[in-house]
């Protein structure tokens, strides 16, 4: 099923995030944003020349759009990292499916269109057991951030929204991300020169940088490939994985601990991903079927 590319993605930012936890010891969160761009712009240009593919698009406006506000979802996600509890700051990130789910209902009743609502409803369940694995604090003082960290859950899904818009009009994968690290790397460097510039580099920062730029691009190939090949709906419910793998990653990679309530929560990720994944292959085999009915008649 193509939407296991949105599976693939999740492990590779996971991945990032636990390059980019060493990292941050000797880089600034913009140094990180700046070196995971740079490197993924020469990947991709190199493959839209291997593959013959040109930088020039019909649609600037779109890329331009899906840029700002994939740029201004990243920034104030740092932002809330910073501000808010961590467990808090990473569930308002994974409202991005909720909102995405909002906007294909939105859309389906605007053009006419059937949806699935009991995707919509294991996208909802899914995100119950997000809340159980990072159980999220709240804070009347902290209503400002918290608010910042809605809105990195709508620009959230209104980046994924555009990058689904892109692929649809036919614009080649590579030629979406290439503009977007291409945007990351100019705003990551201007952020980093005024807010104290960059860090001088040894062979074991550039190893870092190297794995930071490695998993970055891999997860923004295959975050886009899942965009243009997956599911919508189901694609937003396998982004959840992210914190399954991250509760998995730092058992291993950091010592961390963890309990009932948090195996529950991931218990209810998988399960409402596995019936989200039944569902989809129940419907494809549906529309088969009436396809081979036309066919007859």
């Amino acid at each position: 099923m193509q939407s296991t590319w949105m599976l693939a993605a999740a492990l590779c930012f996971t991945l990032l995030a636990a390059v980019i936890k060493v990292a941050a010891e000797s880089f600034s969160v913009f140094e990180i944003i700046f070196y995971r761009s740079l490197f993924g712009i020469f990947v991709t240009y190199w493959m839209l020349q291997h593959l013959g593919i040109s930088i020039k698009t019909s649609y600037p406006g779109l890329y331009l759009l899906r840029c700002v506000v994939g740029t201004l979802c990243i920034c104030m996600g740092v932002y809330i990292v910073w501000v808010l509890p961590l467990g808090t700051a990473q569930t308002l990130t994974y409202t991005s499916p909720l909102f995405f789910a909002f906007f294909t209902v939105v859309s389906a009743w605007r053009y006419r269109k059937a949806v699935s609502w009991f995707l919509v409803a294991a996208i909802m369940v899914g995100f119950f057991g997000i809340v159980l694995i990072l159980r999220p604090t709240v804070d009347p003082s902290e209503f400002t951030a918290m608010l910042v960290g809605v809105l990195v859950g709508v620009t959230g899904a209104w980046a994924d929204w555009m990058i689904r818009m892109l692929t649809e009009k036919g614009e080649p994968p590579y030629r979406i991300v290439f503009y977007f690290l291409t945007t990351g790397t100019i705003v990551g460097a201007a952020l980093t020169l005024m807010t104290g510039g960059f860090h001088a580099i040894d062979f074991y920062g550039l190893a870092l940088i190297l794995l930071i730029g490695l998993f970055g691009t891999l997860g923004q190939f295959t975050l886009t490939y899942a965009w243009k090949y997956g599911v919508p709906l189901i694609n937003t419910l396998y982004q959840y994985s992210g914190v399954v793998f991250a509760v998995i990653l730092g058992m291993f990679l950091f010592d961390d601990s963890f309990d009932w309530i948090t195996i529950l929560g991931i218990l209810i990720v998988c399960a409402s991903g596995i019936a989200a994944s039944l569902c989809g292959m129940k419907e494809r085999e549906n529309k088969r079927d009436t396809c081979l009915l036309k066919d007859t008649h």
